[in-house]
This record gives structure tokens, sequence and C-alpha cells, in this order.
């Protein structure tokens, strides 16, 4: 591509593209949330969400040479990241069923996570051990929301629930979510439709209408 085409490009792309791994970094910074909030929104583990962000941003650098349209970044980085989390769901699943299961009965009693029938101290519900426990309350309800989500999912096709969650939790447009999944817009359109029909009919459709995203 000529490089006075490329002056109309984002210049953190252009750098990047041309070995400065400062404008790299830039990008990372721009982009890392919103890569983390796709990741996380479909394996719900934050930590393994780190993980595979941090793996994605990697991968992106090495493959920066093959972008081909500098103005596609962010669908070509989301693309990535939608590939890693079905790898990292497929290994995941394919683990469980070779991985025993092991008993939590032994954890080390710990505030909000205690024996039937134990009672706070007053100094375990002050302090820090109450901010703490608000935390867990926090993670707890996103806990039931992202259930939720799963349940309704579960109805929808592979392709039906990915375009879904690109489109209302990634905040993507059509047009974008097009370029992620290498499909066809109105391919991304019939699989959008089909997905919200289905949707619609779920009997928790209204954790969704309620807003309660977390």
């Amino acid at each position: 591509m000529p490089n006075g085409q490329l002056s109309a490009y984002d210049p953190l792309v252009i750098r990047a593209l041309e070995g400065d791994r400062h404008a790299f970094q830039s990008l990372v910074d721009q982009y890392q949330d919103g890569v983390f909030r796709l990741v996380f929104s479909r394996i719900q583990s934050r930590m393994d969400a780190q993980d595979l962000s941090q793996e994605i941003f990697l991968t992106a650098m090495k493959k920066m040479g093959t972008l081909k349209s500098p103005d596609k970044f962010k669908s070509w980085l989301y693309r990535i990241a939608v590939n890693k989390v079905r790898d990292h769901l497929r290994k995941k699943k394919f683990m469980a069923l070779f991985t025993p299961f092991i008993s939590d009965d032994n954890k080390e009693r710990q505030p909000g996570n205690q024996p039937s029938g134990y009672s706070y101290t007053q100094e375990e519900m002050t302090g820090p051990h109450r901010k703490e426990t608000a935390q867990q309350e926090d993670r707890l309800h996103q806990k039931e929301f992202w259930e939720h989500v799963k349940q309704m999912t579960l109805e929808l096709s592979a392709m039906e629930s990915e375009v879904f969650m690109l489109r209302f939790f990634d905040q993507q447009e059509l047009a974008d979510i097009a370029a992620i999944l290498n499909k066809g817009e109105s391919t991304v359109k019939t699989h959008l439709y089909r997905a919200l029909k289905k949707i619609r009919n779920h009997p928790g459709k209204g954790v969704l209408l309620e807003g309660r995203h977390p």
C-alpha cells in the first residue's frame, strides 16, 4: 500500500505495522478493556480472562504484519480474541472429560465461604471484612447475571450466540461483527434475527431487559 494512502489511517496502527513497539503498547492500552470484556463475558473467570487477554495481544503483535487493512485493526483484533476464546473453551471442555471431580469441602474458612450455621463476628462485619462481603455480594450478582445469559444462549446455535454477544455485550456494529466473524453482513443479520427471536421467548429475558449487565 503506498505511503500516501497510509496517512489516512490511525497513526498508532501505522507505526505498529512499521515495528514500533511503543505504538503497539499504546494500542494495547486503548483496546485492552474491550478485549477483556469480550473474553470475560464468555469464559466468566477473571484470572483466565486476564491470561487469555495477554495471549491475544501477544498473538496480535506477532501477526501484525498480516493486517491487510489498517482501518480494520479493531475487527482484526477482535477476530483473534473470538478465535482464542473458542480454542480455550474447546480445550476446557476436553480437559473436563478427563479431570476427576475435586471436592471443595476442605477450603479454608473465609468470610463469604463459611459452613452452614456459621455466624460472623462483629470484627468480621466491620472494616475490610465488611468491604470484602460487599465485593462478594457484587460477584454473586455478576455470577447470577452471567448464569442467566448462559442459560439463554444455550438455546442458540454457536454462531447465533456469538453474534448476539458481539452485538449486545461488546456493542459492535453489524458491519464490524461481519468483519470479526468473516461473514457477510446479511448473514450476520439473519443470525441476529434468529437469536433475538429465541431470546424473546426465553423466560429469563427480563434480566437483560432490566439492564442488569454488571
